[in-house]
């Protein structure tokens, strides 16, 4: 095998003969490292390599220093041809495929897997350090996206480790499941971040929250909606102010049609004072009228509203504030808030509402007030209303002359020619 031709420009340097591989996470942001030691002249025993080679490694050392990583790289191949050892040519070859690797970009990576795969043929070094290789194979197939290939690797690497009795942390376990979740085999992935958490729990490591959360997402995705709500219950004992935790589990209750658990989930987060944007307290509004809470809603609303600003409300705010409070049966503060969407709007349609509101209250002066203050685009329901209030007020001849205007509307029309003819009749008794 050459390695005359395998890289140029190359410039991290050895140190102590340690060589540092450091992988970035591809999945989820999560950042895990890779710490391997190639090659240690104290740690190797010297009847392990010849002389000779430990010469060209420490020369190698001192170009990779200087920066000249392709003259490294040439003399290890020179080496590679002048000894007979297995150990000594996985050595060899193992650290140029770590010189390959400071460059650090995927033709790189690609050219350190295949050395890899070489020194793992040779089958050549200790076990602990086949086991590193195979480890590293995986990683950087990992880091090409290539996740078949890092998923096999990963487990040949995992049944070396059992083999030798090892024990396999909970973090090499979590890389494991983000491989398999993003070569998109669910199932599986799902069943090792679950083993993952259980070791780390068990061995009374810390569980970061990011494991959690992509517990949460791969449950997701497999529409295992009961994990997820646990998963979410503790992700909310552990972060209880991260909002984004209560909408989450809220939505995941809300899929299963179970509104009353999705409240809970959203009146959690509004104790918690995390509701502070405006589309999240119009849906917790929202929530609490179709569940049949009218009177919840309407206070949630009022005291969201008093803290905002005016010019950030729109008509529809206004509108489900009036009717929350309608609905809970409280025409004054009902009348109060479209008042205050009248004089904020200036749409004449509010003071026909509050003509509405009035008219329930039996108060059909007030009524007829607000009726007088829609100037423009009056339907044929205004002419009906404006013509009761009238009626209420025993005024027949403005009665009658409102209802001949809602005659005009051909919704309107057949309703407003009875109660002209009731009112004819009415006159004529009279």
């Amino acid at each position: 095998m050459r390695l005359s031709n395998l890289n140029n420009g190359m410039n991290v340097l050895f140190i102590s003969l340690l060589i540092t591989l450091v992988l970035t996470s591809f999945a989820f942001s999560q950042n895990f490292e890779i710490k391997e030691s190639l090659y240690e002249a104290s740690k190797i025993k010297t009847t392990q390599l010849s002389p000779l080679t430990v010469k060209k490694l420490n020369e190698a050392q001192l170009m990779v220093n200087d920066g000249y990583n392709q003259a490294a790289l040439n003399s290890l191949n020179r080496t590679l041809y002048q000894v007979k050892s297995p150990y000594e040519k996985a050595v060899i070859i193992q650290t140029a495929a770590h010189i390959i690797l400071l460059k650090d970009d995927q033709q790189a990576y690609l050219q350190a897997i295949e050395l890899f795969e070489t020194v793992v043929q040779l089958n050549a070094l200790t076990d602990a350090e086949q086991r590193n290789i195979l480890l590293n194979i995986a990683l950087l197939n990992g880091q090409l996206e290539n996740y078949k290939q890092a998923v096999i690797w990963f487990q040949k690497w995992m049944s070396e480790q059992q083999y030798a009795n090892k024990e396999i942390d909970s973090k090499k376990i979590m890389q494991l499941a983000q491989f398999y979740q993003l070569d998109e085999q669910l199932n599986i992935a799902e069943t090792y971040y679950q083993k993952a958490i259980k070791q780390a729990i068990k061995n009374k490591e810390p569980v970061i929250e990011s494991w959690y959360v992509q517990w949460l997402s791969v449950n997701y995705n497999l529409e295992n909606f009961k994990k997820c709500e646990a998963i979410l219950t503790l992700l909310i004992s552990m972060s209880a102010d991260k909002l984004q935790y209560y909408r989450q589990l809220a939505g995941i209750y809300e899929w299963q049609d179970n509104s009353k658990q999705a409240l809970s989930a959203w009146e959690m987060a509004y104790k918690q004072s995390l509701l502070t944007e405006k589309e999240d307290v119009i849906l917790l509004a929202q929530l609490l009228l179709r569940l049949n809470y009218p009177l919840k809603a309407a206070k949630v609303l009022d005291q969201f509203y008093k803290q905002s600003d005016s010019k950030t409300l729109l008509e529809q705010d206004y509108e489900l504030l009036a009717r929350a409070w309608n609905e809970a049966l409280e025409f004054e503060q009902a009348i109060a808030s479209y008042k205050k969407a009248f004089n904020v709007l200036k749409n004449p349609k509010y003071a026909q509402v509050i003509a509405q509101l009035y008219i329930e209250k039996l108060d059909f002066q007030n009524a007829l007030e607000n009726l007088n203050k829609v100037t423009e685009n009056q339907s044929g329901e205004y002419y009906l209303l404006l013509g009761y209030v009238y009626v209420q007020l025993d005024n027949t001849l403005k009665a009658m002359t409102a209802y001949e205007q809602a005659t005009k509307f051909e919704k309107s029309k057949n309703q407003a020619i009875e109660w002209l003819e009731y009112l004819s009749i009415i006159a004529t008794n009279k």
